[in-house]
């Protein structure tokens, strides 16, 4: 059963919210993948876990 169950209670959805800053300038390669990822690139595409 998908969601989060707390005990004695149904399962239920789980939120996360996110709070993205900008790097400071200098950090080509970390601006390069937050662009990818705005862009909806998928930044697992070719990773293997």
């Amino acid at each position: 059963m998908p969601g989060v169950r707390l005990t004695g209670k149904p399962a239920g959805d789980l939120l996360v919210t996110l709070d993205v800053r900008m790097p400071p300038p200098g950090n080509e390669k970390l601006l390069e993948l937050l662009a990818d990822l705005q862009a909806s690139q998928d930044p697992r595409a070719g990773q293997s876990f």
